[in-house]
């Protein structure tokens, strides 16, 4: 006589590791393909980085971080930065008060 083997049933989540480790591989995948391109993207809009120099994604921070502080300053000696604070002062307060009436 021949003994029978019972096997146990197999788990559902070891049937659908694999696929969930596929979907959660492709999605970390796409994830940094977006994440490049961003970079890449904002590389093109900083005009003080080289365009034909591979930089890494700190050294393009760095970049954006000189280029925004260096705006700022251009911004904030300008002859018309009084004007424009109170125009944006007048926009703030004037968005402030159509909150309120809604």
């Amino acid at each position: 006589m021949k003994a029978m083997i019972m096997s146990r049933p197999v788990s559902p989540r070891k049937l659908c590791k694999p696929a969930i480790q596929k979907l959660r591989k492709n999605a970390e995948s796409e994830e940094m393909d977006a994440m490049e391109m961003l970079f890449d993207k904002l590389a093109h809009m900083i005009p003080s980085i080289p365009k034909e120099q591979k930089l890494t994604k700190l050294q393009i921070l760095q970049h954006v971080i000189e280029y925004i502080q260096d705006l700022e300053s251009q911004v904030e000696f300008h002859p018309e930065a009084e004007n424009l604070c109170t125009g944006l002062n007048y926009l703030r307060i004037s968005l402030e008060q159509k909150s309120y009436d809604i």
